[in-house]
């Protein structure tokens, strides 16, 4: 933000916009979001709240978002772009006790998913997914297999990261993607991770070949057909 020192207005907003800088995204009405889960503070100092945005969005909420994807793609390294909204999706945020938010997570109903491995650099087999810019490649070697659940985006604000945020919002998940259900985390599949995202996977499932999502679902549905 460009601003001329001295000039009162001027020093008045450029105080308001590294405030706001500081403070980060913050909602200042979240009557409409329906509270999947609460943490108190803890000393990790980021206790709050995961919601669930609604489906039906006011005009506030809905640039909210617009400036969460932004935050999003910039940090995670990805074009942003306009959000497909396929139904079933939802949106799941983690709100701090002020509001301000700290994580996004973007999930979606599937039917397929597949084990994915760690792959060396330049010997990919089968198909690769690039988990990031990076250099980590994750090969599709298994058949496809039964998922509910495919994360396609997470993201966990820079100085929140390591205070367990991602685990507890694939937590509110788990308990609230399906109806009076609770997903077990081998039901959930991830979609081209970072390297970042990656690690989350393969620790929140407890293994290494964690499952992946693909937007090929006519490919494995077929491939499910020809398997024995």
């Amino acid at each position: 933000m460009s601003y001329t020192r001295g000039q009162e207005e001027d020093e008045r907003l450029h105080r308001q916009y590294h405030r706001a800088m500081k403070r980060g995204i913050v909602f200042s009405n979240t009557r409409e979001m329906q509270v999947v889960a609460s943490h108190a503070e803890g000393t990790n100092g980021y206790g709050g709240r995961v919601v669930l945005l609604p489906e039906r969005r006011s005009a506030a909420h809905a640039r909210k978002l617009e400036q969460i994807l932004a935050k999003m793609s910039e940090e995670l390294g990805t074009v942003h772009a306009e959000m497909d909204q396929p139904a079933g999706l939802k949106i799941y945020v983690y709100l701090s006790s002020g509001n301000a938010v700290v994580g996004c997570l973007i999930a979606e109903p599937i039917r397929w998913a597949y084990r994915a491995e760690r792959s060396a650099a330049g010997t990919v087999a089968g198909d690769a997914v690039p988990a990031s810019s990076e250099g980590v490649v994750y090969a599709q070697t298994h058949a496809p297999i039964r998922c509910v659940c495919g994360i396609s985006r997470i993201w966990v604000a820079r100085h929140a990261r390591r205070h367990g945020v991602a685990t507890r919002m694939l937590d509110a998940l788990r308990n609230s993607f399906v109806y009076a259900c609770v997903l077990q985390p081998d039901q959930i599949a991830f979609s081209q991770p970072t390297s970042a995202g990656a690690r989350l996977a393969e620790h929140y499932q407890k293994r290494q070949d964690f499952l992946a999502e693909t937007k090929d679902a006519a490919r494995l549905e077929c491939a499910s057909l020809e398997s024995p």
